[in-house]
């Protein structure tokens, strides 16, 4: 059992290959899809050789981490029985920068095994927590439904320019991080579509809302990873048609489960997703060590 930094597309490879595996075994309780991994890796500037890092026996990659940043949280991904992966992953979490935060390691509410694992190694659970949304073909689901003066379209069939793209990320999330040449890179991902680049178009042409659209063919399963609207076309149910038309699309393609994720804490969006027909399966939660107990007072299992 060995860890290394992250080394590239072959890493890469391995570490969708076990997403993929998780999935098929314990789907849909899986912290990340292989799509994830893409818009992470270019969303904005990273090193992953210092942020990624990967675990290997004999049979090949068997887990993985990654940290965010100055924050030091982590996810940490292990495929089933690797309890020894699982102990060397938390062991390279803590070992943060000088100055930076104690690690902060994030567990599904479903996975016992690391669960237990960090709750040996006196980690507690934190309020902090995302939580998992799906839907299924069985589930019944709103049609898209636009406001007066707005329609749905991709950015295959749009042609507009990558920079006003972009610029809609950045004014959603009042964030700069994603530049231009960020969002090139994430357009020439592995896994990316143009067709599920999904945006909603306002009457003068400005792109006003989006809902990125990782696919899975193969395990019938598509997550939507980024979703965001400007805050000048907020509270129109923007957001809530391209949902509906990142369901049409993704089925029509093949698969038969929608997956999105919601951080907890925000009042609004976890409402969203329930209103789109979505229905939370699990809760991913933020775990730091503690001398005191839980964080929340709550029992650690």
């Amino acid at each position: 059992m060995r860890l290394s930094p992250y080394a590239g597309a072959e890493d890469l490879a391995g570490m969708k290959g076990l997403l993929r595996a998780l999935w098929r075994d314990e789907g849909p309780h899986v912290a990340c899809l292989p799509g994830d991994l893409d818009w992470r890796l270019n969303r904005y500037p990273c090193d992953p050789e210092d942020h990624v890092v990967v675990c290997h026996d004999a049979t090949g990659l068997v887990g993985f981490a990654w940290r965010f940043g100055v924050r030091s949280e982590v996810d940490l991904i292990v495929g089933a029985g690797a309890t020894d992966a699982t102990n060397l992953l938390i062991d390279w979490s803590e070992r943060v920068e000088e100055g930076a935060p104690p690690a902060v390691i994030y567990a599904l509410e479903t996975q016992l095994s690391l669960r237990r694992a960090l709750a040996a190694r006196g980690y507690r659970p934190t309020p902090s927590a995302y939580l998992h949304f799906l839907q299924t073909a069985a589930d019944p689901s709103p049609p898209p439904r636009w406001p007066a003066g707005y329609r749905g379209a991709s950015m295959a069939s749009l042609g507009v320019p990558v920079a006003d793209r972009a610029g809609l990320h950045r004014a959603a999330f009042a964030s700069a991080r994603v530049s231009d040449v960020n969002y090139a890179r994430v357009m020439s991902a592995p896994d990316y579509r143009a067709d599920l680049d999904l945006v909603a178009v306002a009457a003068d042409g400005r792109l006003a809302a989006f809902v990125l659209v990782w696919l899975e063919v193969a395990l019938g399963v598509a997550v939507c990873e980024p979703v965001g609207t400007h805050p000048a076309h907020r509270g129109r149910g923007l957001a809530k048609a391209l949902l509906a038309e990142a369901r049409a699309r993704a089925f029509a393609l093949g698969a038969d489960t929608l997956a999105v994720a919601a951080f907890g804490g925000d009042p609004v969006t976890p409402e969203l997703y329930r209103a789109a027909g979505f229905r939370r399966v699990d809760r991913s939660v933020a775990y730091r060590r503690s001398e005191a107990g839980c964080a929340d007072g709550s029992d650690p299992l």
